[in-house]
C-alpha cells in the first residue's frame, strides 16, 4: 500500500511544553509568569489553548492553584528538557568580559554573613570590582518573592517551591567552648557558664533543646544574634551551641559529650524573574563553586 505522505497534525509544540512545564513546576500562574517573564493572563492563555488543542485537561484547578495530570508529568518532562536546553544555549551568550555597575541585594543571616558570605563576596569582587553589595540580616522570613533582595543565602529546611533554589549544605549543631575558658573551668571546679541563643521572634529549636539537656535556669547570658553568642563564646565568656560550620569551629573545643541531632540545610534561592539578570547568573555561579565554604 502507497503511502500518502500526509502527516500527522501535531497539538503542541516547544513552547506549549514549556509553558506546561512552568506552571508544572511553580503551581500558580502568578509564579510561572514570573519564571517564563510573560503576564499571568498569557499564561492562563495558553494553558487553556493547549487543552482545547489536545481535548483533554493537563491540570486540575483548585483553590489552592493547579494540579498536574498524569499526562501533565509526561508533557513537563518534555518542557523541562526543551526549558534547561535553551537556558544553557542563553548562558553561553553572556559576556565574560562585561563590566558590572549594578548593585546586589542578598538577605542571609548575621553568622553566615560573617563566615561565609563576605569570603565569597571578596572571591567575586577580584572579578567585578564595580558591584556593589547590600546585606539584609533583619529576618529569617524576609519575603524574597516581594524582591525585597536579590538574593537568599539562609538556614532553612523548607524552601519555598516558587524559587529556583541550590541546597549548599547540610549543617549540624554543637557544643562549644574557647578552650581556655574549659581549662579554667576545671581547674577550679567551677560552674559552666551557658550561654544560649534566644531569638525573640520565634522559638529556636536550640531554646528546646537547651531546657531538656542542660536547664532553662542554667542560662546565663542570652543573645537575639548568632554571631554575637559566638563572639561571645570565642572571647571565653562561657559555652553554647552553634552551627557545626568548620571555619567557624575550627579555633574552639566541642564538648563532645553534648550531642545534638538537629540539622538545618543552607540553601542559595533567588526569585525566577532574577534567572536573566546576568549579575545573578555570576555570583550563583561563584556561590555554587565556593560550597565548601558552607561545611
Amino acid at each position: 500500500m502507497k503511502s500518502t505522505g500526509a502527516r500527522t497534525p501535531m497539538n503542541l509544540d516547544s513552547k506549549d511544553l514549556i509553558f506546561i512545564y512552568a506552571l508544572n513546576k511553580m503551581k500558580t500562574l502568578d509564579a510561572a509568569a514570573q519564571l517564563l517573564d510573560k503576564d499571568t493572563s498569557s499564561v492562563f492563555r495558553a494553558i487553556q489553548r493547549i487543552e482545547k488543542s489536545i481535548g483533554k485537561p493537563i491540570f486540575t484547578r483548585s483553590n489552592k492553584g493547579f494540579s498536574p495530570t498524569m499526562l501533565c508529568e509526561l508533557l513537563s518532562e518534555k518542557g523541562e528538557l526543551i526549558y534547561s536546553a535553551l537556558s544553557t544555549a542563553n548562558d553561553l551568550l553572556l559576556d565574560d568580559t562585561a563590566v558590572f555597575e549594578e548593585v546586589l541585594k542578598i538577605t542571609t543571616t548575621d553568622f553566615l554573613l560573617h563566615h561565609c558570605v563576605m569570603p565569597l563576596v571578596h572571591e567575586f569582587s577580584n572579578d567585578y570590582p564595580n558591584v556593589k553589595f547590600e546585606f539584609d540580616v533583619s529576618s529569617s522570613d524576609d519575603k524574597l518573592w516581594e524582591r525585597n533582595n536579590d538574593i537568599a543565602i539562609r538556614p532553612t529546611n523548607s524552601p519555598p517551591e516558587q524559587m529556583i533554589g541550590h541546597r549548599l549544605s547540610e549543617l549540624g549543631y554543637c557544643v562549644v567552648s574557647n578552650q581556655r575558658y574549659m581549662q579554667r573551668i576545671q581547674e577550679q571546679d567551677l560552674p559552666i557558664r551557658w550561654l544560649i541563643f534566644d531569638r525573640a521572634t520565634k522559638k529556636h529549636f536550640i531554646k528546646k533543646w537547651f531546657e531538656n539537656n542542660v536547664g532553662a535556669d542554667q542560662s546565663s547570658l542570652k543573645f537575639d544574634s548568632m554571631h554575637d553568642l559566638f563572639h561571645a563564646i570565642k572571647s571565653g565568656y562561657g559555652v553554647g551551641v552553634i552551627p557545626n560550620l568548620k571555619t567557624a569551629t575550627q579555633d574552639l573545643l566541642k564538648l563532645e559529650n553534648y550531642n545534638i541531632d538537629e540539622t538545618v540545610s543552607i540553601w542559595m534561592l533567588y526569585h525566577p524573574s532574577s534567572k536573566k539578570r546576568v549579575l545573578v547568573k555570576r555570583f550563583a555561579d561563584c556561590v555554587l563553586a565556593n560550597k565548601s565554604l558552607f561545611y
